[in-house]
């Protein structure tokens, strides 16, 4: 009730809440509604959401011993089984499990040692291939190449 008294006592509280609102549904959207875009783009886009959750705000000192925040990002995603990421996608297990190989010899993800378990462990190994590849863009072609 505090922030809802707050926001009609001052807009720019109440402007504050709807831009993060609009924010929290466009980066929803994105990662799930993506219906039009490819398995391998989908797979790649949640995996960069849930990697850019993971990042923690971190208060360190600077040379001169004044705080300084900066942001801690972990390069592994843990938690969610292939097919927890099929479901939440809407895409079957296989599939998953196909666009994640393509994102590992893309080299998004870390290939795992052979004979390890990783349905529930993606460890980046390029954040800007998988921010490419989440765009539904191929990592192989430059910038300058993708415009023409």
């Amino acid at each position: 009730m505090r922030l809802a008294h707050l926001a009609v006592e001052e807009p720019s509280v109440a402007l504050a809440l709807v831009r993060m609102g609009m924010e929290q549904h466009a980066i929803m959207e994105r990662v799930y509604c993506g219906n039009g875009d490819s398995p391998v783009a989908r797979v790649a886009a949640l995996f960069e959401y849930l990697m850019e959750k993971r990042s923690v705000p971190k208060i360190i000192r600077d040379g001169k011993g004044q705080p300084v925040v900066t942001v801690s990002t972990s390069t592994t995603v843990d938690g969610p089984t292939q097919l927890d990421v099929a479901d939440a996608l809407g895409l079957g297990r296989a599939t998953v499990e196909k666009a994640i190989a393509t994102l590992r010899t893309e080299g998004a993800l870390v290939a795992p040692a052979r004979g390890a378990r990783t349905n529930r462990l993606y460890e980046i190994r390029d954040r800007s291939v998988l921010g490419v590849m989440a765009l539904g863009l191929d990592p192989s072609v430059g910038p300058a190449d993708r415009d023409t």
